[in-house]
């Protein structure tokens, strides 16, 4: 299937979840404030039916929400690490310096250079994190498996059937589609922040729904 038609599909998809199903699109909203169940119904997204889901099993759904929060801190942790010892170590002593005090020419330009060193190690990891996080939050939802979220080796081998740069491109695209939607959102003012509200459904589930049909294209070979 191509981006184009992924894109096509997911968009339908998200369509037909919250169009016309309007008790259904409400507690999809309120789900998005209490957000295990809203990450719950997500995973049954990503498990791959042709038709949305239905708001069932609350509690089924709320545990699987919870497994994705967790699952999502775990591969949030480099990240944390390098934040914390990058961006918050290095400002320490200069926090415990007097109001008045001036920060040295020498030592202002030490603190940059940390920051920027870790600006650029945490774009990298989160580059990383994201390819395998993508692949493995939807391993878990197929396989029902918390641990199939960290099986690397089952990660690496279905994107090098979908296709490294194939891969790659499809989330580059992803991310461009729904930052463009978000925009459009944002634009219609003053009624930006209620529109949010009210669509934030559709833009997680159109790309819970683009993630499944990118991870059915490593099926082939992945056992």
């Amino acid at each position: 299937m191509h981006f184009i038609e992924k894109i096509e599909d997911s968009f339908d998809y998200g369509k037909r979840t919250i169009w016309g199903r309007w008790a259904a699109w409400l507690l999809l909203i309120v789900m998005g404030v209490i957000f295990p169940f809203y990450y719950g119904y997500l995973i049954r997204v990503f498990k791959g039916d042709n038709e949305p889901p239905k708001l069932i099993k609350w509690w089924n759904m709320f545990v699987d929400g919870i497994k994705a929060i967790v699952i999502g801190i775990i591969y949030s942790i480099p990240l944390i690490i390098v934040g914390f010892v990058f961006f918050f170590l290095p400002l320490i002593p200069v926090l415990k310096k007097p109001v008045n005090y001036l920060v040295h020419p020498a030592e202002l330009m030490g603190l940059f250079s940390t920051i920027f060193i870790g600006i650029i190690i945490f774009a990298i990891l989160l580059f990383v994190i994201t390819l395998f996080f993508s692949i493995g939050i939807v391993n878990f939802a197929r396989k029902e498996s918390f641990a199939k979220a960290f099986a690397f080796g089952e990660i690496v081998t279905r994107i090098k059937t979908i296709g490294w740069i194939r891969y790659i491109a499809s989330l580059i695209g992803i991310l461009s589609v729904t930052c463009a939607i978000l925009c459009i959102i944002s634009s219609i003012q003053p009624l930006a922040l209620f529109m949010g509200l009210v669509l934030s459904p559709f833009v997680g589930i159109f790309q819970a729904r683009f993630l499944s049909l990118l991870y059915d294209e490593g099926e082939i070979i992945s056992t």
